[in-house]
C-alpha cells in the first residue's frame, strides 16, 4: 500500500496476535515505510523478536517470496484486481485477495441486531478514509 499508515495498523495487528509479517509497501511510501518499519521494530521486545515485522524493498523480492509456501502461511496482497490475480497464479500459498473493493455488511437472520447495528456503524462512521470502510 501506498499509504504509510496501513504500516502501523498492520503491524499492529501483527505484534497483537504474535504473527510474523513481511510487508511490502508501494514505491510512493518507500521512505516512511523505512523509517516507520524502523521505528515499530525497536521497540518491539526482544523476548517477542525484532524480526517479527520484515519490510521487503523491491518488487524483485517477491517472485522469490512466493515460493516459500513451506513458510508463509498467508498472502494479503492489496491493489488491483490484476495485481490480486497475478499473485494466485505464481503462487500455491493460500490468498486473500479482494475482488473490487467493495465493502458490504451481511447480517444473518440469526444476530444479533443490536450489535449488528454498532457493527455496520461502526464499519461505515469509524474510519471511512479506509479502503475497506462500508460503502
Amino acid at each position: 500500500k501506498s499509504r504509510p499508515d496501513a504500516l502501523v495498523q498492520i503491524a499492529a495487528l501483527a505484534i497483537r496476535s504474535g504473527n510474523g509479517l513481511l510487508l511490502k509497501g508501494g514505491k510512493e511510501a518507500m521512505r516512511s515505510n523505512t523509517i516507520l518499519h524502523k521505528v515499530i521494530t525497536s521497540v518491539i521486545p526482544d523476548v517477542v523478536g525484532k524480526k517479527l515485522i520484515g519490510l521487503v524493498k523491491s518488487k524483485d523480492e517477491i517472485a522469490d517470496l512466493l515460493k516459500l509456501d513451506d513458510v508463509i502461511d498467508l498472502v494479503i496482497p492489496r491493489g488491483s484486481n490484476r495485481l490480486v490475480s497475478q499473485i494466485k497464479a505464481q503462487t500455491k500459498i493460500p490468498v486473500l485477495g479482494h475482488a473490487d473493493g467493495i465493502c458490504h455488511v451481511y447480517i444473518d437472520k440469526s444476530a444479533d441486531m443490536d450489535m449488528a447495528k454498532r457493527i455496520v456503524l461502526d464499519a461505515k462512521v469509524d474510519y471511512p478514509a479506509a479502503c475497506n470502510a462500508m460503502e
